[in-house]
C-alpha cells in the first residue's frame, strides 16, 4: 500500500527528472552489441540531494555516487543479458538486494520510492525499441511517481496539448508500468497528465504539468514521471 505523498513533493520530482533525465533520454545510441546499464536516481528520500545512492551489479560498482536527478549514460556490463543481482548501497550500507532481468542491449534501471511513504526499490525498464519510422520520434512514458493511497489510486491520464490521450495505453497508467512507444511528429510537446478518469479520459484534475518537451525527428524518448 502507499501512502498519499503531497502535491509540492511530486512537482519536484518531475522537474528534477525534466532537467536531469529527458534530454539524456533522447540520446538513444545505435544499435547495440552487449548489455549497457543506464542509471537514474529517482528515489526523492530525505537527503537525497546528496550524493548518497551507489549501485552494485553482481558484486561490482557500476555508475558512481549519485544524488537524486542524476543519471549516467549507457555503460557497459561484462556477461550475457538475464538475471543479475543488484545491491542498492546509501552512505555505503547495503540499503536493498534484490534480482533483475537485464535484456540483451541497452537497459536502464531507476532508483524509486522515497524510503518512508514508498519503499527504496528498483525498476528496470528494456530501451530497445524499433523505429522511429523515418521523419518521426517516438515517446513512451514510465510512471514512477506515488500520488495516491493506493496502487489503483495511482492511475492517471497521459495527455496531449489537445486534451487527449497521446497514446491509447497511456489511459489509466499506473505506479510502476510504462506505455508502449509510440511514433509522433517532431515538436514540442506539452503533455499534461491529469487523474485517471475511464469515462472522460484527460478530465480528471491535473497532477503533473510539464513543460514542454522537444522531440526531434529520429530520437526514441522515456519520459518518467
Amino acid at each position: 500500500m502507499l501512502n498519499r505523498l503531497i502535491l509540492p513533493r511530486l512537482v519536484a520530482l518531475l522537474t528534477l527528472l525534466l532537467a536531469a533525465g529527458v534530454a539524456g533520454a533522447q540520446d538513444a545510441p545505435t544499435t547495440p552489441t552487449a548489455v549497457r546499464l543506464r542509471i537514474a536516481h529517482l528515489a526523492p528520500f530525505a537527503g537525497s540531494d546528496s550524493a548518497t545512492i551507489q549501485i552494485q551489479i553482481d558484486g561490482a560498482a557500476v555508475g558512481g555516487t549519485l544524488a537524486y536527478g542524476d543519471r549516467t549514460a549507457y555503460l557497459p556490463l561484462s556477461g550475457a543479458a538475464g538475471a543479475r543481482s543488484v545491491q542498492v548501497l546509501r552512505d555505503g550500507a547495503v540499503a536493498l538486494t534484490d534480482s533483475i532481468m537485464l535484456a540483451d542491449g541497452d537497459n536502464s534501471l531507476a532508483v524509486i520510492g522515497d524510503d518512508n511513504n514508498v519503499p527504496l526499490d528498483v525498476l528496470v525498464v528494456d530501451d530497445n525499441l524499433s523505429g522511429p519510422e523515418e521523419g518521426k520520434a517516438s515517446l513512451r512514458v514510465t510512471h514512477v511517481a506515488a500520488i495516491g493511497a493506493t496502487i489503483e489510486a495511482t492511475r492517471v491520464d497521459v495527455c496531449n496539448q489537445d486534451g487527449i490521450l497521446f497514446n491509447p495505453s497511456s489511459a489509466g497508467l499506473r505506479y510502476n508500468r510504462t506505455s508502449s512507444d509510440k511514433d509522433i511528429d517532431p515538436n514540442a510537446y506539452d503533455l499534461k497528465v491529469t487523474r485517471f478518469n475511464e469515462a472522460n479520459p484527460c478530465t480528471g484534475a491535473l497532477v503533473i504539468d510539464p513543460p514542454p518537451i522537444p522531440l526531434a525527428a529520429g530520437t526514441k524518448t522515456n519520459l518518467f514521471l
